[in-house]
């Protein structure tokens, strides 16, 4: 994350492991790079690695935001707005 490595095995599925495919990216500004937490069972950026844009999601994309962490249990939180995001105007249709 931001040029460190994170140990995610705490945001894994159980028995999950980080990743069963081998991948080295590096995330252009302005895109995300998606992975699920059940990495077993997710359809994320991983699988279009070979496809045009590398799996990469433009940020103009995204269309919601996470208020919530739910797995692993533990972690169970609502998640606050940071005031750095107070001038982004919310979806059509959405809250908060």
């Amino acid at each position: 994350m931001n040029g460190r490595s994170v140990d995610e095995t705490a945001f894994l599925y159980p028995g999950d492991t980080p990743s069963g495919v081998a991948f080295d990216v590096v995330v252009p500004d302005g895109t995300l790079f998606v992975l699920g937490d059940h990495r077993g069972d997710s359809r994320d950026s991983r699988d279009h690695l070979g496809d045009p844009g590398g799996g990469m999601i433009p940020v103009g994309d995204v269309i919601g935001r996470a208020d919530w962490i739910v797995w692993p249990a533990g972690h169970w939180t609502h998640l606050v707005r940071p005031d750095a995001y107070a001038r982004v105007p919310a979806a059509d249709g959405a809250h908060g």
